[in-house]
């Protein structure tokens, strides 16, 4: 139950109504300054209390907290005013307490004894917090989930704890630390997930995690030059998980070679020039996700990949390659299933470069300068590849048809922002499986007719084709495509939609024009689309819209939202009083609101000159013969937004 009411009084009248039954409570974001005993006190069920977002600034005494130290079991106090949780903390005394939020309040210090023992997780993240609080976790014996983000901790205090503890998750990320003392909890504790992302690591020291038995560990974001060889001595059987990114590190990193279960290493934004040929020798079995993304690679590290067989994710964006061939993946890429080598300077794809990738299933070539895509290129993944990006890439005029069409397993196209001038009608066919399709920013005149094949094109949801230079749209070029759910064609030069340019589209769908120079739409250019919900035409040259350009278009059920504002121009006085002139329409269908009635309503006409919209507010009401349908539209000069119901 959430109830925001801002009075204490109108909380514990409603409260006391529900005393034997409430067992959620969201008094979330008033402006309490005390937790509410007198409302809370006698609730006899209450288990989850969220007091998150008040000005609470102290919990008052444990006697107040009645029956919720037996039934509270998780409690939300973020971003409140708290700068401890007092001498006798009340929530010491919830003895089903598992989960507590202290987030975002004023806390210097986390005080031993103020939780009880069998806390499950405790989040204190941004705090001021500068000692980490060991002697605070010794008491909780059951805790697994402990976040301390964003706090002033420098360092960890060394400390043996009572009872062996086995942690999930510690997230020290964005504090102000910079080592770890060695053997820092002698043994007593094991950390599965170790976050320290965002702090000011310079070096990390030989045997750095000893004792913890970690199974992750983020270490990005630092300040590391240098890391010991012997650092990872005492996690190489557990340590399955290591992120470096974001840091300074001139070297693929020695201590790696102690390593044998590492299965995720990410290393990017660094300042790797070259990758040691036995970098990855004692993990290669059991590598299935590696990034060296944005680091200074002049080639694709295929020795040292050599033996790793079971990688299944390789991120090289963002280098300096200039090439890529078949040998590069020999031995090795039997289970590549993604490959971004985005950013990079390929300036060819050459025939059968991904021979020895039989399953690849995601490939990024984007931001590349690729003169020659060979015409088998693709061949040998073409069952595979789903999923395909070359964005900012291709420099080449025409489509690249020969090279895309043994394709035909592809589920995702990314061709936008290059240079194709020329399209044909037979591009899109091999792509039976084909979602979505991004051709935006390239300089294409005109689509041909047949492009899109409603019985080829049976799961094509998303098309763009905005930002090029096309002058109309042909009838039946978007007819029939039954999964259609957004189609964009913002930023062209169009201006005219000719009849059943859109038609027989069946799902819910928006239809983006704007940014055109649409200055006439056809009859029935909008045909059998039930679920159109959105058609946005801002910014055209219309000086008249009439209902006949709609056939059968929404339902009493989905309205369509229909924008016809003027784009905005600043050059004059004269010139700000006209932009502040515009039109958006809402059209609601009133029962069974069906425009193929249109032309019963004597051609109703929708005129947004200048004259209707200097009036302070129009009405305008059309009715078909039988009554059934009608249209209303109010409207004002300054940002006018129309609504038709």
């Amino acid at each position: 139950m959430h109830y925001k009411n801002r009075a204490k009084s109108n909380v514990i009248s409603v409260l006391r109504t529900s005393a034997k039954v409430m067992r959620f409570l969201d008094l979330s974001y008033n402006k309490l300054e005390n937790v509410p005993q007198d409302a809370l006190r006698h609730l006899k069920a209450l288990d989850w209390l969220n007091l998150h977002g008040n000005n609470i600034y102290t919990l008052g005494l444990e006697l107040d907290w009645g029956s919720l130290r037996h039934t509270l079991s998780s409690i939300f106090l973020g971003e409140n005013d708290l700068r401890d949780l007092g001498p006798d903390s009340p929530l010491a005394h919830c003895k089903r307490l598992q989960s507590v939020s202290l987030d975002s309040n004023k806390f210097l210090i986390l005080d031993a004894g103020t939780l009880p023992p069998n806390v499950h997780t405790l989040s204190a993240s941004h705090n001021i917090i500068k000692r980490f609080p060991v002697e605070l976790l010794d008491t909780l014996r059951s805790l697994s989930w402990l976040y301390l983000r964003d706090n002033y901790i420098e360092t960890v205090t060394s400390f043996t704890f009572k009872h062996h503890k086995n942690l999930d998750k510690v997230d020290l990320g964005d504090n102000l630390l910079t080592a770890i003392p060695l053997d820092v909890f002698n043994n007593t504790v094991t950390i599965r997930d170790l976050n320290l992302d965002y702090n000011y690591f310079k070096t990390l020291p030989a045997i750095a995690f000893k004792g913890l038995k970690v199974g992750r560990v983020s270490i990005s974001m630092n300040r590391l030059e240098t890391i010991n060889e012997r650092a990872f001595e005492g996690v190489e059987n557990s340590l399955e998980y290591l992120d470096f990114g974001g840091n300074r590190l001139q070297k693929m990193p020695r201590a790696l070679g102690s390593l044998t279960r590492l299965k995720y290493l990410y290393i990017p934004s660094n300042n790797l020039s070259e990758v040691q040929s036995d970098a990855f020798t004692t993990f290669a079995e059991s590598l299935s996700a590696l990034s060296i993304a944005r680091n200074k690679l002049e080639e694709l590290p295929s020795l040292a990949l050599k033996k790793c067989t079971h990688l299944a994710h390789l991120n090289l964006g963002y280098n300096f390659i200039r090439e890529v061939n078949d040998r590069d993946f020999v031995s090795w890429a039997g289970r590549l299933d993604t490959l971004l080598l985005m950013n990079n300077r390929l300036g060819q794809i050459h025939a059968h470069t991904f021979k020895h990738t039989p399953i690849l299933r995601e490939l990024s070539l984007s931001f590349n300068k690729i003169a020659e895509l060979h015409p088998s290129a693709f061949i040998d993944v073409a069952t595979s590849l789903e999923n395909l990006e070359i964005s900012f890439g291709l420099y080449q005029e025409d489509f690249p048809d020969e090279a895309l069409r043994p394709l035909g397993s592809l589920m995702w196209l990314a061709l936008d922002n290059n240079n194709f001038r020329t399209i044909s009608e037979y591009s899109l066919r091999p792509f039976r499986y084909l979602r979505y399709l991004n051709l935006d920013g390239n300089r294409l005149p005109k689509l041909p007719i047949g492009i899109f094949n409603p019985e080829i094109h049976k799961h094509l949801s998303d098309i763009r084709i905005s930002y090029n230079h096309l002058q109309d749209i042909s009838s039946y070029m978007f007819d029939g495509l039954e999964e259609l759910r957004a189609l964009s064609l913002v930023g062209n030069q169009i201006r005219r939609l000719e009849p059943n340019a859109f038609k027989n589209l069946t799902n819910k769908v928006s239809i983006l024009l704007s940014e055109n120079k649409i200055s006439r739409i056809d009859a029935r250019a909008f045909s059998d689309i039930p679920y159109l919900l959105k058609l946005d035409l801002y910014g055209n040259q219309i000086q008249e819209l009439s209902l006949s350009s709609f056939h059968n278009v929404t339902n009493a059920e989905y309205p369509m939202s229909l924008n016809l504002s003027k784009k905005q121009y600043r050059h004059s006085p004269r010139a700000i009083k006209r932009r502040q002139r515009s039109l958006e329409l809402h059209v609601r269908p009133c029962c069974r609101f069906e425009l193929q009635h249109a032309r019963r309503c004597s051609q109703t006409v929708f005129r947004s000159n200048r004259k209707r919209l200097e009036e302070s507010k129009f009405r305008l009401q059309s009715y078909n013969q039988t009554g059934r349908s009608c249209v209303r539209a109010f409207g004002q000069t300054r940002g006018s937004h129309c609504s038709a119901q």
